[in-house]
């Protein structure tokens, strides 16, 4: 069989040497394969190697046809038009018109600047230019990110559509879904699973309950081995006096009991080595099986401190508007509340004022209307978990924010969110998206009066899907109220969201 795109034996490197692919193998035929990994496991620098872009350490790739790459970010240049990004003077105006309709773009004007296209008009743009390449492959590089929910379904169906080869680096649930097998980047080296995303989700809940269950049988391995030193050592102890005694009620030589003495300390000794070398082994295999088991990012336990009433009314709004230079903000005026422990998703297209309300809630006044917040407390958790501050390490960033709180509760609430030993003392500037999110949250909850309201403003972006697992599982654990923004709907689905607020159209 002839595949449009395959790699044999593929490796690279960081800079330093680091080896980041590690003899990678993979085939693409016709359909979606989606490409899933932790951040900076080397999704990008494959597809790089894949399109021709770059160079392996070793290894080669095959293609026996065209392929496109749609690069993560791919801002479009500053002072062109829509007709000058597609290259449209070269292509022919029936190709062109039926490229832009594939990608829900039908009748846009070639001569706009692409200054004034949105996120996702942007990006379907790009897929349009994907598409004049006439590949027989392309790989997309997180091509949902910072996408409302009509450009999401846009590149869902587009994936879905195209007729050759997809190769999709993504977080985005929904769009995995659409995969008919899965390809898991992890510590250099690539896994398939066949069957899609539902099978792959089995595959790993299987390998997780296994390699805990192997952490838990090594546990209980070296608890035998400790119990039988010290159950020996005891013994050993009990018969030397009881042989000492002995010896001295039945007037046994001094030499020969200090003969006795000495082969019983032998003895002893050469039990004791084979129990510490015992210890010592089922140790060792604790330790690789914890080393082999996957990370489990889930936030154990329940948060019932953050418990707010079911009828307490946190939010009122009525009447809301901004003025803004060109007119109100929206077309018609804003009413809503917020009563108990209520979890709502706040819907909107981008700039349809998400981050306009957050900021009234958080105690901007408006300009029209009533707003009256009945939260003793409320905090916001934005994209760069700013809460945190920039400098020092995250137990330092917790000691700042809640001096009052004993040490050992700082350092337990850090551990219930994965931040164990070590990991507390990690340079806030060092932390990952997805811990600068969870550290966000133990932050937040780590004051003295925890929040009643929450504002989550895009939690789950740039989110690997460990990540996305760990901060849908200290949401769970959050007994208050919480507003959140998200284009996410598998996210706010794990979070329980109750509801749905719509934003106005703007004025």
């Amino acid at each position: 069989m002839t595949f449009p795109l395959s790699a044999e034996g593929v490796s690279a490197a960081l800079p330093d040497g680091t080896l980041l692919l590690d003899s990678i193998e993979i085939s693409l035929s016709r359909g979606v394969t989606g490409l899933v990994g932790p951040n900076g496991a080397g999704k990008s620098t494959l597809f790089e190697i894949l399109a021709g872009l770059r160079r392996p350490l070793c290894g080669r790739v095959l293609r026996s046809g065209a392929v496109a790459l749609l690069p993560q970010g791919g801002a479009l240049e500053t002072g062109e038009t829509a007709g000058s990004l597609l290259d449209s003077g070269a292509v022919p105006a029936w190709r062109v018109a039926r490229a832009l309709e594939s990608v829900g773009l039908g009748g846009l004007d070639l001569a706009r600047a692409a200054s004034t296209l949105s996120g996702g008009e942007a990006t379907r743009l790009r897929l349009a230019r994907l598409l004049l390449e006439e590949p027989e492959t392309v790989l997309l590089d997180e091509p949902t990110n910072h996408l409302d929910e009509e450009a999401r379904r846009s590149v869902r169906e587009f994936v879905a559509s195209f007729r050759g080869a997809v190769l999709v680096a993504t977080h985005d649930r929904e769009l995995l879904a659409g995969a008919g097998r899965i390809a898991e980047l992890r510590s250099g080296r690539l896994h398939v699973f066949g069957g899609g995303w539902e099978a792959y989700l089995e595959a790993r809940r299987v390998e997780r309950e296994a390699a805990a269950e192997a952490v838990r049988s090594a546990e209980q391995a070296l608890d035998a081995a400790r119990r039988a030193a010290r159950g020996t050592s005891e013994r050993q102890a009990r018969r030397g006096a009881a042989g000492r005694r002995a010896a001295e009620r039945g007037g046994i030589p001094k030499i020969v009991r200090g003969a006795m003495k000495r082969s019983a300390q032998v003895t002893a000794g050469r039990l004791k080595g084979v129990h510490e070398e015992r210890v010592e082994a089922a140790a060792e295999a604790l330790a690789r099986a914890r080393a082999a088991a996957p990370d489990d990012p889930r936030i154990a336990g329940d948060l019932e401190a953050t418990r707010v009433p079911a009828r307490k009314r946190l939010v009122d709004a009525e009447g809301l508007n901004v003025r803004l230079p060109e007119g109100w903000l929206w077309a018609s005026p804003l009413t809503f509340a917020v009563v108990g422990p209520e979890r709502v998703r706040l819907r909107g297209a981008n700039g349809s004022g998400k981050s306009t309300l957050f900021s009234l809630l958080a105690g901007h006044a408006p300009d029209a209307g009533t707003l009256r917040v009945g939260a003793s407390r409320v905090a916001l958790l934005d994209q760069d978990a700013a809460v945190l501050g920039a400098g020092g390490t995250l137990a330092e960033a917790l000691r700042r924010l809640a001096p009052a709180r004993p040490e050992h509760e700082r350092r337990l609430l850090l551990g219930r969110f994965g931040f164990v030993q070590a990991a507390a003392e990690k340079p806030v500037a060092a932390l990952s998206g997805g811990e600068r999110v969870r550290a966000g949250l133990a932050a937040l909850l780590a004051a003295e009066q925890a929040p009643e309201l929450l504002l989550l403003d895009e939690p789950s972006n740039h989110l690997d899907l460990a990540g996305l697992e760990a901060v849908a599982s200290a949401l769970r654990a959050y007994r208050g109220a919480l507003l959140l923004v998200t284009h996410d709907g598998a996210f706010a689905r794990d979070v329980g969201v109750t509801r749905e607020l719509g934003l106005p159209e703007r004025g």
